[in-house]
């Protein structure tokens, strides 16, 4: 909630629906990761990926749309006062840089790459976003800090 005093703290449903936002497209990815590499059937012809691998594909890229409106919207009411205020401005910029790149190299997976540099892209990706959950932990953690010093 950004009000006249400085806070940064973002209202419950705003808080919830970028966390849970943020969790699905999380587990979404994990999924993809662990089914792609690890969930290969041995089929009647040889080696086939399990079913369930595209369908968490496929809920990733929607609950990615998801994302980047509610990660989006926090740049009037949370990043933009928090920045003014000098406050947790290390760990948003970082984060807001990986949701950048994640972004980018999402579109570019499913716009752009060719068979050339898919795999690296793909890498990239979701190494990036298995880390996610980790600098967001810490960002929170940074801030709770810094508005317990600030009140």
């Amino acid at each position: 909630m950004a009000t006249s005093t400085g806070s940064i703290i973002l209202h419950g449903w705003h808080r919830v629906a970028v966390y849970s936002t943020l969790i699905l497209l999380f587990g979404s990815g994990l999924a993809w990761v662990l089914l792609h590499y690890f969930g290969i059937q041995q089929g009647p012809l040889g080696p086939v990926s399990s079913p369930f691998e595209y369908v968490s594909l496929q809920a990733h890229g929607v609950l990615a749309y998801a994302v980047v409106f509610f990660v989006g919207s926090l740049l009037q009411s949370h990043m933009s006062r928090a920045w003014r205020l000098r406050r947790n401005r290390a760990s948003g910029l970082v984060f807001a840089c990986l949701m950048l790149c994640l972004t980018m190299s999402g579109l570019a997976l499913y716009y752009f790459v060719n068979e050339d540099t898919r795999e690296w892209v793909s890498l990239l990706h979701w190494l990036i976003g298995l880390l996610l959950p980790a600098l967001l932990a810490i960002h929170i953690v940074l801030g709770r800090r810094q508005r317990r010093r600030h009140s």
